[in-house]
């Protein structure tokens, strides 16, 4: 099991995994903060009220292409594959 803390340096965040801590500035941390919701949005729509559908095309692109990059590609999960065909649907939309 991952273990993990968190903690607000008060210019950036100490993120430790599994004994390694990471640095990070608060561009990263922002960053990080926005990945994390934008998964649980999809992940969750019915509870957090936002699903993909109603993103904006662009932030949409972004998602899929942040995931695209840091998921195993034969494993690609339900979040991904779930962006991959709302943007497919807009796409066709367009044409």
């Amino acid at each position: 099991m991952t273990t993990f803390a968190v903690t607000d340096t008060g210019d950036g965040l100490d993120v430790t995994v599994d004994g390694t801590t990471h640095r990070l500035g608060v561009a990263d941390a922002r960053r990080l903060a926005h990945r994390i919701l934008d998964v649980v949005h999809a992940a969750y729509p019915e509870r957090t009220g936002a699903g993909l559908e109603s993103w904006p095309t662009e932030r949409l692109e972004e998602f899929v292409a942040d995931l695209e990059r840091t998921v195993n590609p034969d494993r690609p999960g339900h979040i991904l594959r779930a962006a991959r065909v709302e943007l497919d649907r807009r796409r066709g939309d367009a044409r």
